[in-house]
């Protein structure tokens, strides 16, 4: 199905973009010519006005309208905007400076740690690798200390699974066992 679309709203979304004739065509998988003629015309299929809306990060209804939408003066003039006190932005500012500091703050000491793991972990290995470190009886203690889950009992089961759910589970676990 085609659609007939104003010209010059196709060619403001590309503009508006950043995209050339040649990127917007690479990107909806069209011809560059097709895109001038888009834009000289306005008739474009349906699927190919809905992609160059995609690509061009624009919604589908604007392409509908008969102008470019975007904010100009007399739209401007016409917002009521509102906007706090100088002393009210201060204080925001400085909020958001503290905790900005304090989010800065908890990122350092992640990347220090971080920093610090990769390096134990490289003289570790140098170490055990040279001869440094004698890991073989800490190797015999952990095949001492194998990791055997222990096994659920009924107080465990949440509430809110059913009884056909909770005898599901016992007959998987009477299985297992056996």
């Amino acid at each position: 199905m085609n659609v007939a679309l104003e010209p010059s709203l196709l060619r403001w979304a590309r503009e508006r973009a950043g995209l050339s004739e040649d990127a917007l065509a690479k990107k909806v998988g069209a011809k560059p010519e097709r895109v001038l003629e888009w834009e000289r015309t306005g008739r474009l299929g349906f699927g190919q006005a809905e992609k160059v809306a995609k690509a061009t990060h624009t919604p589908f209804g604007y392409l509908c309208f008969a102008t470019p939408q975007g904010l100009n003066m007399q739209i401007l003039g016409r917002l009521w905007l509102g906007v706090p006190r100088l002393d009210e932005q201060d204080a925001i500012l400085a909020a958001v400076g503290v905790e900005a500091a304090k989010l800065q703050s908890a990122i350092d000491a992640a990347s220090r740690s971080s920093s610090l793991l990769r390096e134990y972990r490289t003289r570790l290995i140098a170490d055990v690798v040279t001869g440094k470190l004698d890991v073989r009886d800490a190797a015999t203690r952990l095949q001492d200390e194998a990791y055997e889950p222990e096994p659920l009992d009924e107080a465990s089961i949440p509430n809110e699974v059913g009884d056909e759910v909770a005898e599901d589970l016992d007959g998987a676990f009477a299985e297992v066992e056996a």
